[in-house]
């Protein structure tokens, strides 16, 4: 008997993130921690955010007189941290697997009594990683110091007078991708009189360059 079986779906994810923050130092009552009543310096940031996954995935499994299984399995992922003008936002990432139940071939017979359950398996694939530490690594960041901060190199100093300034803070790589890696792993199921089972697998994952 076959039985064939398939799974085709879709899903996608928005992060949204975004901040402001304000403080002043020269507070005479300290009961009274209002920004209006600082006497000192006064300071203030924001920020915002965004980041926008996609992702379609699919599944067939196949299975011959609950004896032989394979499934296949395909994800074509998108992700906003890769440049679109490059064409580097989408990865496809297939994966293959394989089951073999040995005892269930006429061969093994004579060893049933020892043998009640043999199961030889494998696969293979890649996967994708998309989690690096900028949201935006393909593009360029400019960056502005206030008067109360101008170490970070943005701000220009002549005739004694300090002059903000914008500067790059980070570069762009436009070339940056999915990290793929491929992974392959057999492995065997085995019981034993009943009373012992033993599982072995070896397992090789590398990454892809």
């Amino acid at each position: 008997m076959v039985n064939v079986k398939t799974l085709a779906g879709g899903q996608s994810e928005l992060f949204t993130n975004s901040f402001f923050s304000a403080s002043r130092t020269g507070f005479i009552n300290p009961n009274q921690p209002y920004l209006n009543l600082g006497s000192g310096i006064r300071d203030n940031t924001a920020a915002a955010s965004e980041l926008a996954l996609a992702g379609f995935f699919s599944r067939l499994n196949y299975n011959y007189g609950e004896k032989y299984f394979i499934e296949l399995n395909g994800r074509y992922d998108g992700s906003s941290r890769f440049s679109q003008a490059l064409n580097k936002q989408w990865g496809f990432f297939p994966s293959v697997s394989a089951g073999w139940i040995l005892t269930k071939e006429s061969f093994l017979d004579k060893a049933s009594q020892l043998i009640s359950f043999a199961k030889l398996r494998g696969s293979i694939g890649s996967l994708g990683n998309q989690n690096f530490n900028s949201f935006y690594p393909f593009d360029a960041f400019y960056g502005q110091s206030a008067y109360e901060n101008p170490n970070n190199g943005t701000n220009a100093y002549f005739n004694n007078v300090t002059t903000l300034g914008y500067a790059i803070l980070e570069f762009p790589n436009q070339q940056i991708e999915w990290e793929k890696s491929n992974q392959w792993n057999i492995g065997v199921d085995l019981s034993i009189a009943t009373y012992f089972s033993i599982t072995a697998d070896y397992y090789v994952r590398s990454l892809k360059t």
